[in-house]
């Protein structure tokens, strides 16, 4: 399994995006973004990985375990308009509802996981 940093890696170079071109975009250095990338630094800030993710143009869950999709982020009406409100945000509050967004996707994969090995003893 890919780490978030060797997973930001993978989708730099694939963008063909150079450490320097991601690191003005999120308003760090270029040793910063290369220590994130290899797991120097693993605490990324919310707020930085999301800058990361809009840089390289894809939704930023794919950047954690729950998902590895790096193809064009396309958003539905209702994603729009959620961003839009997100962008309003102080950075705090961007931060905060980050976490929660991984507390409940981490709930989610729990209950899912469960329900699976559930099934399993059923059959």
């Amino acid at each position: 399994m890919q780490t978030t940093g060797e997973k930001i890696r993978l989708i730099r170079q694939r963008r063909k995006k150079t450490l320097q071109e991601v690191a003005d975009a999120i308003g760090a250095s270029a040793t910063t973004v290369s220590k994130y990338e290899s797991g120097i630094i693993a605490n990324i800030p919310t707020t930085k990985l999301n800058a990361i993710a809009e840089f390289l143009d894809v939704n930023p869950a794919s950047l954690f375990d729950y998902a590895f999709d790096d193809q064009p982020l396309i958003l539905s009406i209702t994603e729009q308009l959620m961003m839009e409100d997100f962008r309003k945000l102080s950075e705090i509050d961007k931060e905060t509802i980050c976490i929660i967004i991984k507390q409940l996707l981490d709930a989610q994969k729990k209950r899912e996981a469960e329900n699976h090995k559930s099934q399993q003893l059923h059959l």
